[in-house]
């Protein structure tokens, strides 16, 4: 019974949700994919399409790894587990692409005598 219903899950089409999570440690951006008829529109939702076998494991495709100290992409992988209890929080980003990072010159440098 369950095989069928996996089955049916990797039949059904599927729409890209582009997702940002925080560890301690790192940034990263990936995707979810989730089921096209299903709106998903909360956090739990994206959440729950990640980890859609309840193993604790985020699944996320074309996910790129940050560190928190450089902002610098440390990976890519085209497939990605994140343990699930690692994540201190999760932001939907821009469904199109990743988004540019906008770097801020700090102004206090620039008017000093």
């Amino acid at each position: 019974m369950e095989e069928k219903k996996k089955d049916q899950e990797k039949s059904q089409p599927t729409r890209d949700v582009w997702i940002e999570l925080r560890t301690a440690l790192h940034r990263i951006e990936g995707i979810v994919r989730v089921p096209s008829h299903t709106p998903c529109r909360r956090i739990s939702d994206m959440i729950w399409h990640a980890d859609r076998g309840a193993s604790g494991i985020l699944q996320l495709a074309d996910a790129a790894v940050y560190g928190l100290d450089s902002n610098k992409v440390l990976f890519r992988k085209p497939i990605l587990g994140v343990n699930k209890g690692s994540v201190l929080f999760v932001s939907p980003m821009a469904a199109e692409s990743e988004p540019s990072l906008v770097w801020e010159i700090p102004l206090s440098e620039y008017t000093r005598n």
